[in-house]
């Protein structure tokens, strides 16, 4: 549970998390429709299933990016 609680505080600190959400959700929602396109069909090639990919790559190294200044940004606590 806390781990949750610090990845929504990452969240709300983030920039462009419009733009990596929308990366995130159009490939989980293509990927199932072009590999079945791509295996049961036989009407798509390769190369539709990996232009997705590179998307959710994309997308990975936009999160990295943001998240690695986000997180030295958060306020530290002292143990005394």
């Amino acid at each position: 549970m806390n781990t949750l609680m610090y990845c929504f505080i990452l969240y709300a600190d983030m920039r462009n998390t419009f733009i990596v959400t929308n990366m995130y959700v159009w490939c989980a929602i293509l990927s199932p429709i072009f590999y079945h396109l791509w295996i049961y069909s036989g009407s798509a090639n390769a190369n539709f299933y990996f232009a997705l990919s590179l998307v959710s790559l994309v997308a990975q190294v936009f999160i990295t990016s943001i998240l690695f200044p986000t997180n030295f940004n958060l306020p530290t606590t002292e143990m005394n």
